[in-house]
């Protein structure tokens, strides 16, 4: 489950990741995530432990990519910290060499890692992005996450690929079949639950039926 994001960016793009909180604004009220961006840190605080702090508790990092960012070691840093995570969410905002770091394998946005700078509608650019960041978000809530000693056992039973870290309900839940009173037919959840004439559903079985 996604419930914070991590903005990592140059200083010199602010009016790209102002616009970009913006236009997200909708999506973050309704799913209560947290935000961090560099902005919130206190005078007094130190600057890299709380950064790397909120980096490594965040679920998403935004990479927002120009050129400025890719000359800044900071920011390479946090990109870095981002892709070794899986946690990296490239958006271009300017044109610049993106292809040649280690996110030419991550789907960039806006679609096709066209620049925002380079679209007519900068409007249509960020609801782009806010369209995938919402699909993101909700395709999280369906996950369930494995805490590595029930992870190792679902292996043992070749249940999980080594290589998958969470499993969705869809891997784990089977929809019964129900009978109806008369016993005639057999409906499947899904079909009861399309079915408009259908305006509430009691499901009754024995207990622990599941």
């Amino acid at each position: 489950m996604i419930k914070k994001i991590f903005y990592s960016y140059s200083h010199k793009d602010d009016k790209f990741i102002n616009q970009l909180q913006t236009h997200i604004k909708p999506l973050i009220k309704q799913y209560e995530i947290i935000e961090f961006i560099d902005k919130k840190i206190n005078c007094g605080d130190n600057l890299d432990e709380e950064i790397m702090k909120n980096l490594e508790e965040s679920d998403l990092v935004i990479l927002l990519l120009s050129p400025d960012y890719l000359a800044s070691e900071y920011c390479t840093k946090e990109m870095g910290v981002a892709i070794a995570n899986n946690k990296a969410i490239p958006v271009i905002a300017r044109t610049c060499d993106w292809k040649t770091v280690p996110l030419r394998n991550i789907k960039a946005l806006p679609m096709d890692g066209k620049p925002i700078a380079e679209h007519e509608s900068a409007d249509a650019a960020y609801q782009c992005i806010a369209e995938a960041l919402r699909k993101k978000i909700e395709d999280s809530l369906c996950i369930i996450k494995c805490k590595q000693e029930f992870s190792q056992k679902l292996q043992k039973i070749d249940f999980l690929h080594p290589n998958k870290s969470a499993i969705t309900l869809k891997d784990t839940f089977v929809h019964p079949n129900i009978k109806s009173n008369n016993n005639t037919k057999n409906y499947t959840i899904e079909e009861i639950l399309k079915n408009d004439k259908y305006g509430e559903v009691l499901i009754y079985g024995p207990s622990y039926s599941g």
